[in-house]
């Protein structure tokens, strides 16, 4: 048996699929549509029967005891759940390749307690149990963005094999990555996740700049997008107001002037020229 803890980012998922070829690749870490639609239906009933999804979780996977509230919905203790961690499979299971299995880790607590050591041999542990035999391998990853963060958790990926794949590869990142034989002994060399070493401390420090840069550009968006409409929506308005503001000048004409003029013509009259032409006479 072999099982190593490995990134979840985008990149390091497909390099070890394309080196193993059945673990999940990036585009392989949604569940399908088909999925989708009983997820949706599962979550509606257990809203309807369950105070929140964490006290389904303790009832179905830790077999937690319930009691019924007022309003006639169920909630759990998470204190009478023990200790002890629970591998099974994921009810919305991940679109992976046909003989890989999604499994998820749970533990009854909301902090990690555990190390990534001590992760792996749970896991081990468990899948011996349920498979009754070693011929396995199995990857585990932190998701960065869990669904449930009440629960700590961890994606578990795993299949059958007697020719192992995991033993031909080197770490596939900088933290540290736990590589077990099948006798159960540590092939390579492992770093304390309790450890603080520079490389964790740059690769955060990247990843934190690339965050904070890319909220910033989101954020930047969002701004123009309400911007230029409120300038679009000023201008108009400013239009609106100035033709609502604009004296009509056909109004403003001096009565003395009309009225002189208007004599003028009262008291003026036409003769006719010879060639044809009017002239006036006073």
């Amino acid at each position: 048996m072999i099982t190593i803890r490995i990134e979840s980012d985008l990149k390091s998922l497909d390099r070890l699929k394309s080196k193993v070829k059945w673990t999940p690749s990036s585009s392989q870490i949604r569940p399908s549509l088909s999925v989708k639609i009983r997820k949706a239906q599962i979550l509606s009933n257990i809203k309807n029967t369950f105070v929140s999804p964490l006290d389904y979780l303790l009832s179905s996977v830790f077999s937690a005891s319930t009691k019924e509230t007022t309003n006639g919905l169920l909630t759990t203790d998470i204190d009478t759940c023990g200790t002890t961690c629970v591998l099974r499979p994921n009810e919305f299971p991940y679109d992976v390749d046909e003989g890989t299995h999604h499994s998820i880790c749970w533990y009854p607590y909301k902090m990690r307690r555990t190390t990534d050591a001590q992760i792996t041999e749970d896991i081990q542990r468990c899948l011996s149990t349920k498979l009754g035999h070693n011929n396995f391998e199995a990857v585990w990853y932190l998701n960065p963005k869990m669904t449930i963060p009440e629960l700590f958790h961890v994606q578990v990926f795993w299949h059958t094999a007697t020719t192992p794949t995991l033993s031909l590869i080197s770490a596939t990142n900088n933290t540290s990555t736990i590589i077990k034989s099948t006798t159960g002994t540590t092939n390579s060399t492992t770093t304390s996740n309790n450890q603080f070493q520079p490389t964790d401390w740059i690769k955060t420090s990247n990843e934190l700049t690339s965050r904070v840069n890319s909220m910033q550009d989101r954020l930047q968006k969002k701004r123009r997008k309400r911007v230029r409409p409120r300038i679009a929506n000023a201008y108009v308005e400013a239009c609106a107001l100035f033709t609502s503001s604009t004296p009509d000048i056909s109004n403003i004409i001096d009565t003395t002037t009309s009225h002189s003029f208007d004599t003028k013509l009262d008291t003026t009259t036409t003769t006719t020229k010879s060639d044809g032409r009017f002239k006036s006479v006073p």
